[in-house]
């Protein structure tokens, strides 16, 4: 599964896109002078393939953090808006398509965990900060043994 596939969800949902803009979804970095006010970053964090005697089954379990940022003014209650329609828009879901990858189920996996990252300027401009993360099991390729 990549990472892109979970973008693709996002963004293909107008739920999400009222809430956080397309263009600010990114894929395990963010741009270099990043001036956004608000955005999410999408990180794999790891898993594992399902076994049978034979080897690999084809199911794979991806574990994703997805992380939110809002900054002041009111970054607490836009980073809360953007985890609750984030979690909306994947937790729970089951049997269909992410982008190119069948999606068997995606769940959340803990309570979102909320941080502050204060201001490099000393001002009260900070960024609130969620990570949230799902486990999301899905089809994937089987090696050849050759």
């Amino acid at each position: 599964m990549k990472l892109d596939d979970i973008r693709t969800r996002l963004n293909s949902l107008e739920s999400v896109t009222e809430v956080v803009d397309p263009d600010s979804v990114f894929v395990i970095r963010l741009p270099q002078h990043n001036k956004l006010e608000r955005y999410v970053l999408l990180r794999k964090l790891g898993g594992s393939p399902q076994y049978e005697l034979a080897g690999e089954t084809g199911q794979r379990q991806t574990l994703v953090e997805v992380v939110c940022y809002a900054k002041e003014p009111n970054g607490y209650e836009q980073v809360t808006q953007m985890v609750d329609t984030v979690r909306n828009a994947l937790s729970g879901f089951h049997s269909g398509l992410f982008g190119n990858t069948y999606i068997q189920s995606c769940t959340l996996e803990n309570e979102p965990i909320e941080n502050y990252e204060p201001a490099d300027d000393g001002s009260d401009n900070g960024f609130y900060i969620v990570n949230m993360v799902f486990s999301v099991w899905h089809t994937s390729s089987i090696p050849t043994l050759n």
